[in-house]
């Protein structure tokens, strides 16, 4: 039973369990010993109670093994650790893990040694790791390292999204770590009677074996832990030392930097969120103009050697090697490359995926609505959720573990439909069956993607959907750039400003222009 200790360091909740004489005798020694697990909770000041960056997440837990016998006893001791993290919106959630290619589930084990770092297993493998053990009578022990030697442990815990439980040597100090002999991965409670589509979800801990320690008779060894337990906020989790615990991938640099700016649009009045994502994709963009503007004129100069192209490509319809060393020739005359509009994708494609990351594990995002008072949308970090489909479509497409989710989300609808227009747009006309076929082929890529990504943060879709519109806008109301043909439709500003002032008639303009010139 718990009990409250007059403790010298501040109130302690104690659990103590005596295992006596006949309770060593039992397992073939002899002694007696003492128990005591002590738990301290952590102390904040008033003035730093609004502050959620404080470390005051954890509790102080005191090990202590009393050797009340005569005789000195070697002892080793268990520690299992936390089980039943909560999850929300586990069919949705998206974790990576820190090595290439590897799968990360929605409970993972996290673990840092000074000598390999930073490390997680997912568990997806904790679980079939577990149920291959049992299929061949073994013992399920998924160890997090193979070194039969004790090591060093920084810190080893369960991981979830948004927050996690960490067992830490000593608090925010990594300098003298405790030393274990075993630290494993175990899946919680029955493995066979979990169904194998919900490996992802499984409930999974951790266990540690400590090495053998001597006490002398009459004395105690004494161990002590910091026990983290709160959400995976950057400036809380470095007052711990547990910053790697945020996983943010491949562009980890590019995915802080646009959370900070993030953070920092959200800090002004009147603006949540939604209004700060659209704000920053505004900056994002403006600051790659001259890149868009390349990408146009790279777009605009294919339109208009679209029917040189057709004509090169009826002359050498039977010989695709003269065809190409015409049209490289054709390319080579008017200074096109055609490479020349990827850049920008290039470019965006880091910040794509770093925003992904940032939106991903952002705590502050979570629950933040797009508007507040609206059930839709109400979760910028996980789908918008407009219609619960569930009932209505087959498990495979529409159940938690299906393909699309129990939700019908509209803004991936939304972000396909623009791109799609933006494909339509941008894209010159198919100058024979080959081009024809790839354009289409790239049509249903972009369907197809966004199947895949139908369940993305909606903080995401609101990105796309302010980056494509932003697209559209600068194509219709930004004059052509380069030396466009006489035939080429004037930019949308030219035509309504010739309806207020004939005299700025584009077609009035381009003759004036030609008279100048004559």
């Amino acid at each position: 039973m718990p009990s409250l200790a007059d403790d010298p360091l501040g109130p302690a909740v104690e659990f103590t369990f005596v295992l006596s004489e006949a309770h060593l005798k039992a397992v073939g020694t002899e002694g007696s010993l003492e128990l005591v697990k002590r738990y301290r909770l952590a102390k904040t000041p008033p003035a730093d109670l609004a502050n959620s960056a404080f470390p005051s997440y954890h509790l102080q837990l005191e090990l202590e093994i009393r050797n009340r016998g005569a005789a000195p006893q070697q002892v080793a001791y268990r520690l299992d650790g936390p089980s039943g993290l909560p999850l929300e919106g586990w069919w949705y959630v998206t974790k990576i893990h820190p090595k290439m290619f590897a799968a990360a589930g929605t409970r993972d084990v996290v673990w840092n040694t000074p000598t390999t770092g930073h490390g997680l297993i997912g568990a997806t493998k904790i679980y079939s790791d577990a149920v291959e053990a049992i299929e061949k009578n073994q013992p399920v022990t998924i160890p997090l390292f193979a070194d039969p030697r004790p090591q060093p442990l920084d810190y080893v815990g369960v991981d979830a999204q948004y927050f996690s439980v960490v067992l830490a040597s000593q608090a925010g100090e990594s300098a003298s770590p405790l030393l274990f002999k075993q630290a494993l991965a175990v899946p919680v409670g029955n493995v066979e009677a979990i169904d194998k589509a919900l490996g992802k979800t499984t409930d999974v801990s951790f266990r540690l074996i400590s090495q053998t320690h001597d006490i002398p008779a009459g004395e105690a060894l004494v161990q002590r832990y910091t026990i983290f337990a709160g959400p995976k906020e950057p400036a809380l989790l470095t007052a711990y030392q547990l910053e790697r615990v945020i996983e943010y991938g491949w562009f980890r640099t590019i995915a802080k930097a646009l959370s900070w700016i993030l953070h920092l649009f959200e800090s002004l009045p009147l603006v949540n969120y939604g209004l700060a994502i659209i704000l920053l994709t505004v900056l994002v963009r403006s600051c790659m103009i001259p890149l868009s503007r390349k990408a146009a004129r790279n777009a605009q100069m294919m339109q208009e050697l679209a029917p040189e192209m057709k004509r090169i490509a009826e002359k050498y319809k039977d010989d695709m090697q003269k065809r190409a060393a015409a049209q490289s020739e054709l390319f080579k005359k008017h200074n096109y490359r055609p490479l020349g509009g990827c850049l920008l994708m290039f470019i965006q494609l880091p910040i794509f995926i770093g925003l992904y990351r940032a939106l991903s594990v952002d705590v502050e995002l979570r629950q933040s609505p797009l508007i507040s008072g609206l059930d839709w949308c109400s979760n910028l970090a996980g789908p918008d959720m407009l219609w619960y489909w569930k009932p209505y479509l087959p498990a495979m497409l529409a159940g938690e573990n299906g393909w699309l989710g129990p939700y019908f989300n509209v803004l991936p609808i939304v972000t396909i439909v623009l791109f799609l227009w933006q494909q339509k747009m941008f894209m010159p006309p198919a100058t024979d069956e080959q081009t024809r076929m790839q354009q289409s082929m790239m049509k249903y890529m972009m369907i197809f993607m966004g199947l895949l990504f139908f369940r993305v943060p909606s903080g995401l879709c609101i990105y796309f959907i302010a980056s494509s519109l932003w697209s559209i806008a600068e194509r219709k109301l930004l004059p052509p750039v380069g030396k466009p043909s006489e035939n080429s439709t004037p930019p949308l500003w030219q035509r309504l400003a010739a309806k207020f002032n004939p005299e700025l008639d584009p077609a009035k303009t381009k003759a004036m222009r030609r008279q100048r010139r004559k």
